[in-house]
């Protein structure tokens, strides 16, 4: 019988590996085991919107609501591989629970999302260990990052710089607007590009990061095919481009960020 790992770091993270799984299941022997590791790093009490989602909320993240977190992965998880699986929830840094996790249950396969704690266990995990990075949901990304230093424009190429998607706290997430297509723009010019699509989840709201992410300027608005009620889901893909300088956006540039809220209605 193959023993196999999925973990979960990133709760938004885990739906390619875990199809990957489903599939192993249904051509082998399998025994699932499904890890959540909670990062006390990304406790929101230390960062900026786990502020905001408190003040918000009334509360912070408790461990009642970390475990319901888990939970649902163990849920969803579950019903997609079609059989029960052994679960545990975790506390601590993702790479080395992961490790001592494999090593304690003796685990042959681990199906992972392709990122910098997957490159981490490939290098650190026993050769008799199979880890699968599963792309499609990459945390490695290579954008083309554009800065500026007084007129004068400075590009270069950095990989791993945002994730693809993350989870901030319990439900935040945070999405890097990519452009799709190359266009030049005279100074003060506002013009529609194309982006890389981003899909909004029902009952979630949209805020642009005012953070500048392009030295030649910022998207002001954005949307996409058609319109939809906030309560819908919906897809961007373009957004409008106020550029400061005279210069090009290129192909694949960083250009912005999205963060997306939850809501939900007030009970009467």
């Amino acid at each position: 019988m193959i023993k196999i790992l999925v973990p979960t770091y990133i709760p938004s993270l885990y739906g390619r590996p875990v199809d990957k799984a489903a599939e192993l299941v249904k051509s082998a022997d399998a025994e699932v085991h499904l890890l959540y590791v909670f990062d006390e790093s990304m406790r929101p009490s230390h960062t900026i919107l786990g502020a905001i989602r408190d003040r918000m909320e009334g509360s912070d993240l408790t461990e009642l609501n970390i475990k319901g977190l888990a939970d649902r992965f163990f849920s969803d998880a579950s019903k997609k591989i079609g059989k029960d699986a052994h679960t545990k929830m975790v506390n601590g840094k993702p790479s080395e629970e992961i490790l001592k996790y494999a090593k304690e249950h003796n685990i042959a396969v681990i199906m992972m999302p392709y990122d910098k704690v997957s490159q981490r266990v490939v290098e650190e995990a026993p050769k008799e260990v199979a880890v699968y990075q599963i792309k499609g949901e990459e945390v490695f990304r290579e954008v083309g990052i554009v800065s500026r230093e007084k007129e004068r424009i400075i590009r270069k190429t950095e990989v791993g710089v945002l994730n693809a998607q993350y989870d901030v706290g319990e439900h935040v997430q945070f999405l890097p607007i990519i452009s799709a297509e190359t266009k030049e723009f005279g100074a003060g010019e506002i013009k529609p590009i194309k982006i890389q699509a981003l899909e909004i989840p029902p009952n979630y709201y949209a805020v642009q990061s005012f953070y500048a992410r392009h030295g030649l300027g910022h998207p002001i608005a954005m949307g996409g095919p058609e319109i939809h009620r906030i309560e819908d889901g919906r897809v961007v893909d373009y957004v409008s481009f106020i550029a400061v300088l005279d210069g090009e956006v290129g192909e694949n540039d960083l250009i912005g960020a999205i963060a997306l809220f939850p809501f939900k209605e007030k009970q009467a």
